[in-house]
Order: C-alpha cells, then sequence, then structure tokens
C-alpha cells in the first residue's frame, strides 16, 4: 500500500502493475466516488482506495477545490459538508490560521502541533507515541524536490530527517510508507519501492518495511479485517515474487503475477493498461 497519492484515472492501471494494490488518495475529489465504484465494481483496473477529504486551508487556496475555514463557524459546516459527501478523515492543509485550525481539531479528538528544534524532539516524540499517530514522512518525494540544493545542505537535511525517524521508530511510532505520486515529482507504483528504501536507510529493517506496507498500513486504517495479512476471508491482494524481500527489497521490482482483489495479473498483463475484464 501507498498511503500517499494523488490519484488520476489515467494513473490507476500504473500503481497495480507495480504491485500496489491499495492506496490512499490524500486530496478528495468529485469523480473519485465514481473511480472507486468502478475498480470495486471490477469494471476498471485499479488498486482499492482508501481516501482523505479536499484539503481544508486558509484564503486564498493554493490548490483546487480547496475547502476554506476561516473560524469555529467555518469549520462547522465545512466539517458537515465533508461528512455528508463521505469523507470519514480530513485533510488539514498548511495556511490555516491558528484560529481555525483549532476550530477544526479542537472538538474531534486532535491535537495543535508547533514547529520544534532538536531540543524538544525526545518530548514530542512522546507525545506522538502517546496519542497514537501514525507518522508518513514520504522521503521520495522530499529528496526529488531538494535535488538542486546544494550537496552538503542536502545530505544535512536527510541525515536530520533520519534523527527524527529513527527516533520515532524506536519510541514505537508506526513508520509508514507514502510517495505522493501523481503530482509529477515521484513515479507511479516503483516510487513506493523507493521509499522502503529511503525508509531501511533510516534504520528500519526490511521485515517492518515489509509489514509496514501491508498489515501495519491497514491497521493504521482500521481495516485490518480487510486486507494486509493471509488469512481466509481477507482481500485477496498478493504479490508472487521470484526472490525473497527479506534478504533484497529489489525482489519487489518485478512481481511474476499481482494478485488484486482476486483478480490474476500475469506478466503480460501487467505490462497493459487496460481495464480489468474478468476474475479468476
Amino acid at each position: 500500500m501507498d498511503l500517499d497519492v494523488h490519484l488520476n484515472r489515467e494513473d490507476l492501471a500504473a500503481y497495480v502493475r507495480h504491485g500496489v494494490t491499495s492506496v490512499r488518495n490524500m486530496w478528495g475529489f468529485p469523480d473519485l466516488w465514481v473511480i472507486k465504484q468502478e475498480i470495486d465494481a471490477g469494471e476498471t483496473l485499479g488498486p482499492t482506495i482508501y481516501t482523505v477529504s479536499p484539503g481544508l486551508d486558509g484564503t486564498p487556496g493554493t490548490w483546487p477545490l480547496t475547502q476554506f475555514v476561516t473560524d469555529r463557524a467555518d469549520a462547522d459546516s465545512v466539517v458537515a459538508v465533508q461528512a455528508s459527501a463521505g469523507y470519514a478523515t480530513l485533510k488539514i492543509y498548511q495556511n490555516l490560521t491558528v484560529e481555525a485550525y483549532e476550530a477544526i481539531v479542537g472538538e474531534r479528538g486532535l491535537a495543535a502541533w508547533a514547529r520544534i528544534d532538536q531540543s524538544q524532539l525526545e518530548a514530542v516524540v512522546e507525545m506522538v507515541r502517546r496519542s497514537g499517530t501514525a507518522i508518513v514522512p514520504t522521503e521520495a518525494v522530499i529528496r526529488n524536490t531538494q535535488k538542486a540544493l546544494p550537496p552538503a545542505t542536502r545530505e544535512a537535511g536527510f541525515a536530520n530527517r533520519h534523527r527524527v525517524i529513527q527516533a520515532l521508530h524506536e519510541a514505537g511510532v508506526a513508520i509508514l510508507p507514502g510517495t505522493d505520486a501523481g503530482i509529477g515529482v515521484t513515479a507511479l507504483g516503483t516510487s513506493l519501492l523507493q521509499e522502503l528504501e529511503f525508509l531501511r536507510e533510516a534504520g528500519l529493517s526490511r521485515e517492518c518495511l515489509l509489514r509496514a506496507a501491508t498489515a501495519k498500513a491497514a491497521a493504521f486504517l482500521g481495516a485490518q479485517d480487510e486486507f494486509g495479512t493471509i488469512v481466509p476471508g481477507m482481500r485477496a491482494d498478493l504479490l508472487l515474487l521470484n526472490e525473497n524481500p527479506l534478504n533484497d527489497l529489489e525482489a519487489l521490482a518485478d512481481p511474476e503475477e499481482v494478485i488484486v482483489r482476486g483478480l490474476r495479473l500475469d506478466a503480460p498483463l501487467l505490462r497493459e493498461d487496460s481495464k480489468a475484464q474478468s476474475r479468476s
């Protein structure tokens, strides 16, 4: 599972072809529900979709479909509209005022956050651990967007991010993989392997990362009874590989077969962008 993507209809098959059988879409849009229904019905080849709402942000806004919140009255009405549209999770964006942010999260079981420095890291890590919050670092998109920085600056930034990820991981915080695919910075499907490799550099084991992209991703979504483990009754999402990814994550790069919701895609079909026509 890739826990941070921005879906487009024309991109759907690419995720599945590279073994990504579930995604969390990180910016809601009206046609998403039609796409989701088509995939669930087996009419369109694509990953199973979980989603958040369109972004809640302050004016003037950066992205299409932004839901503007400037005070408590806005927060209550905007949240109600998102809930009625079917969104169970809100996307909180970065230009909200403190007042608007607290109006959104204050009565909904969330906590306000502030910028921190290294001296505060231990306290913040403990706060995250106690809250049960999971972290999706999106290392791949960060690295791709910082290629133009001077090498020393870039490497210092990566080292700092590694320290934070390691501290969170060692405290028992769930570190989950997401790539920000779909915005033209990271590749569809293949960047998930890149993300796992970057997180391994930050100190997570291969076994931990494989669980993070499967069972832990499902548990984070409250969908542990739907997918993520291989037991009777679960959604039939499977990768058949030629090598053991516990020895080398690169084994994930070329699956022999992908099974998504029971539909078997062998190597030739994995290279097609066609619609799914039948189920096994």
